[in-house]
């Protein structure tokens, strides 16, 4: 075939102005896809879900020890149900299990973290009330950032270390001022706050 001149081109013609529009952000207003949405408001359920139970556990454990139930069964109650659960969703989607030193870490975060969270925070339970527990447990979140200061070397802003003494006097106030907690019962609390602090920079 005969060749075009040297000024003919057959590439398409490279117009900015033409391109520009398929690269920008979709304009606002556009409604956003629904399998977004609908993975958004799924996520949102999960956590309301899970906050709820978690919760919940110490009001429960207060009435199952009233009834009678020593900690012992009430935990193995607790991770039989759980265990038989997380096994029926393993069969159901055909999820392959860990092998060597990945098992062995998941075993011992489990048995030794938060089971020996567990068993101290109920215990807590039995010697004191549900808010004072739970209000123990709950320091753990000052603790991790502590703790990863100071074993991970993780750096904390004056304010976030202020943000820390600020919730850890606050929590002392509040036990000092409890009438119905013993002191056995508060150091089980504080184990357990330790105890999942350290389940969850091993976690990290």
């Amino acid at each position: 075939p005969r060749r075009p001149p040297d000024w003919y081109s057959t590439s398409p013609v490279r117009d900015s102005n033409a391109i520009a529009p398929a690269l920008e952000a979709p304009p606002q207003g556009v409604p956003v896809a629904p399998a977004r949405r609908g993975r958004t408001a799924a996520g949102i359920a999960y956590i309301a879900l899970s906050a709820l139970g978690f919760g919940s556990i110490a009001v429960f454990a207060r009435q199952a020890s009233a009834a009678g139930v020593d900690t012992a069964t009430l935990l193995l109650l607790r991770f039989s149900i759980a265990g038989a659960i997380t096994w029926g969703l393993f069969a159901a989607r055909r999820c392959e299990l860990p092998r060597g030193r990945p098992l062995l870490v998941l075993a011992g975060m489990g048995a030794v973290g938060y089971a020996g969270q567990a068993f101290s925070f109920f215990t807590a339970l039995t010697l004191g009330s549900a808010g004072l527990a739970a209000l123990l447990l709950y320091l753990y979140p000052a603790l991790v950032a502590l703790l990863s200061r100071v074993v991970l070397r993780h750096t904390l802003t004056p304010l976030q270390m202020g943000a820390i003494a600020m919730a850890l006097l606050g929590s002392a106030l509040t036990i000092g001022r409890t009438p119905d907690g013993t002191a056995l019962g508060v150091f089980f609390g504080l184990l357990a706050a330790f105890i999942y602090s350290g389940y969850i920079l091993a976690g990290s």
